[in-house]
């Protein structure tokens, strides 16, 4: 990796944080709620806490725990900030810094309306993947990588699944079978956590699941048909790219097989999206120009119905 393009890929994600964490601070969605949470992390710590070891574990100690941190030092506002300019720019610069042939692709994903959103209104979220794809791309060997990847779910409960997929792709890879029996396996994986993902979800008793809406699909069924569109053309490429990406298609699967009966389910999705979009790009064959082309329109309609609303769709 030539220094420049590292030196070129640092200021660009200062650029991109940067202007994240200038967006007028309380005119976006959500933002009194985490402001809230500067003043109020320890009463819900020490609440879940008296509740119990797993109601503590599943509702985001660590989340809770750096707005404690971070407010013995910083006023409300500027911890606010705080998390809204770490996660982005440690996400564009990896994101960038990853590959220099992929620099448009980067971009792309980094304004990619699923993605850039974790950094202006899914505030928690967007620490969430910051974490996991410093895990995920950061090159750590494997104690620190797996610290940080498993970190996640102590910040986001998204990632109890995203986390759960991970490590079963990994076991599911290292088994010696033919690729077919083992994307059999994943599929399997995914239809068995989606018939016990409401019982899942209760026992753990996170408590965003209960109110979350499918903020990416809809009732119409449109997100669906588009995503199994996308893994169509993906799962037509070849065996080594399959067996190299089979945790980002893990992630589509999970999604197609729990879309109409799991509401939370696009917040999950939402969480892997940066892994997926640089699964794509990674074909090496003219096959990735229908999913890449298929994705750029995607964009563009996203965008487009957000044109006119306040802060493109993320104002108050």
């Amino acid at each position: 990796m030539p220094l420049y393009y590292k030196v070129f890929s640092f200021f660009f994600a200062l650029l991109y944080a940067y202007f994240l964490t200038n967006l007028p601070l309380l005119d976006l969605v959500d933002r009194e709620n985490y402001l809230s949470y500067t003043e109020l992390s320890s009463v819900h710590l020490i609440g879940y806490l008296n509740s119990g070891f797993i109601k503590l574990l599943t509702n985001e100690p660590l989340w809770l725990t750096l707005n404690i941190v971070l407010g013995l030092f910083l006023e409300p506002e500027n911890v606010l900030r705080t998390i809204i300019f770490f996660p982005a720019f440690i996400v564009s610069y990896l994101v960038i810094v990853k590959e220099p042939k992929i620099f448009l692709w980067a971009v792309f994903i980094l304004f990619f309306p699923l993605v850039i959103k974790n950094h202006i209104i899914h505030l928690r979220q967007g620490v969430a993947i910051a974490v996991f794809v410093i895990g995920y791309l950061g090159g750590y060997r494997s104690t620190i990588k797996n610290i940080l990847i498993i970190s996640t779910i102590f910040i986001h409960s998204s990632f109890y699944f995203v986390v759960l997929f991970y490590y079963t792709v990994i076991f599911i890879n290292n088994i010696k079978i033919s690729l077919d029996l083992k994307l059999s396996l994943v599929v399997l994986f995914c239809v068995a956590i989606g018939l016990s993902i409401g019982v899942l979800v209760e026992f753990t008793g996170a408590r965003q699941v209960q109110r979350i809406e499918n903020a990416s699909g809809g009732s119409s069924g449109l997100s669906f048909v588009f995503w199994l569109l996308i893994f169509i053309s993906i799962i037509i490429q070849k065996k080594s790219y399959i067996r190299s990406n089979l945790f980002s298609l893990s992630q589509i699967i999970l999604y197609l097989s729990t879309y109409f009966t799991f509401p939370y389910t696009a917040r999950i999705f939402e969480s892997s999206m940066i892994v997926i979009l640089l699964s794509v790009v990674d074909v090496k064959s003219y096959k990735k120009f229908i999913p890449i082309s298929m994705l750029v329109l995607l964009c563009f309609y996203l965008w487009a119905g957000r044109f006119q609303l306040p802060y493109y769709g993320f104002g108050v």
